[in-house]
């Protein structure tokens, strides 16, 4: 396997990035970035999702950190934004690099009380795969163990399927799930990856394409240029997602029962290396009826605060945005990035389980 990552600093003028990979299920689980590519030679890839942290990790504290309210905007407001939204956002994703999208319900649900009786007693170490679908159960930080479900999204809308009797045989393998179905868990999980995509294409892409617009300027060149025998200019945004391959994962995660596990980092202060993050903030397991998880962690003014999404309003659904190191440092900007990438982490509570979706 080869892998070459070309990623220039904010200020150059013609961004790129290539990338040469292959593609088996096991590796992209083990390797979980988002992969944006085309069919000619040479591939972008742009890394929307990144577990090696791309600074470096912030110490653990204990303790409970103080609220951050995550900025929320509606779909409307961002299909058609006003110049007061447009600076909102902005003054969002240049300081914390973090909003929240308020859209319908889920077409299948939520899929996160499926996922949390399919995965939730999970063994693990050593990391492994058991062939179904890229589906991999590792340890990860403070003893929890985390299943991973990898699967990609082409441009917007070419959905890879997912395999719903690899999920079963994963589950009944090691998780000990007896007569496990994946079949409720595939539907919703559908659901989910629909209503994502939805959020990020029609809603969050057009918003951020007027900001691109501002901050540029006119005669600022490509936003990206695609190397290759017939190098391919991106002059938008939605242009870059829309020609990409992007990797998505579903994760559930399980905390040991323990005294002192609410005070080490599952997931230890990182910015993701791609560039942005769009995800159903997670959920925690209990009965089969989840509910609304608050062991993420973001970086606000120089500390670490425990991200709070909104409330959904009448049986809608909320979907979180990250800026990525992608955002700030590949593009063409004219200047200066105006975004900023999200530094965050997971902290789970002892004896808990949290499911989480992120494309």
């Amino acid at each position: 396997m080869t892998m070459r990552t070309i990623t220039p600093s904010a200020h150059s003028s013609n961004s790129d990035v290539l990338s040469s990979s292959p593609k088996t299920a096991t590796w992209l689980a083990r390797f979980p970035y988002r992969m944006m590519k085309t069919t000619a030679p040479h591939r972008i890839a742009l890394l929307f999702l990144l577990l090696f942290a791309a600074s470096s990790p912030l110490a653990a504290s204990s303790g409970t950190p103080p609220p951050y309210a995550v900025p929320s905007f509606s779909a409307g407001e961002l299909r058609n934004p006003s110049d007061g939204s447009l600076a909102r956002l902005l003054a969002a994703l240049s300081s914390s690099g973090i909003i929240a999208i308020e859209i319908g319900a889920l077409a299948a649900g939520h899929p996160a009380d499926p996922l949390c009786d399919l995965f939730q007693s999970c063994a693990a170490s050593p990391m492994r795969a058991d062939g179904g679908g890229g589906i991999v159960t590792e340890d990860v930080g403070g003893g929890a163990v985390r299943t991973t479900i990898a699967t990609a999204t082409r441009g917007l809308q070419d959905r890879h399927p997912i395999d719903a009797r690899g999920l079963s045989l994963h589950a009944r393998a090691y998780c000990g799930t007896e007569g496990a179905d994946g079949r409720a868990a595939l539907s919703n999980m559908d659901g989910a990856r629909r209503a994502v995509s939805e959020a990020a294409g029609s809603h969050l892409l057009p918003a951020m394409d007027r900001l691109l617009s501002d901050a540029r300027g006119g005669g600022a060149g490509p936003l990206l240029v695609e190397r290759g025998e017939s190098p391919t200019e991106h002059f938008s945004l939605r242009s870059v997602v829309s020609s990409a391959e992007n990797l998505e994962h579903f994760r559930v995660y399980s905390s040991p029962p323990e005294d002192g596990g609410a005070d080490d980092d599952t997931l230890r202060g990182h910015t993701d290396g791609g560039l942005f993050l769009a995800f159903l903030p997670g959920r925690s397991c209990g009965g089969g009826d989840g509910w609304d998880d608050l062991s993420l962690l973001v970086e606000v003014g120089g500390k670490m605060m425990q991200a709070v999404f909104p409330a959904p309003a009448d049986g809608g659904s909320v979907v979180g945005i990250m800026m990525g190191e992608g955002m700030e440092n590949w593009l063409n900007y004219n200047g200066a990035s105006p975004f900023r990438a999200t530094k965050h982490a997971v902290r789970m509570g002892s004896g808990s389980t949290r499911a989480w979706y992120g494309m």
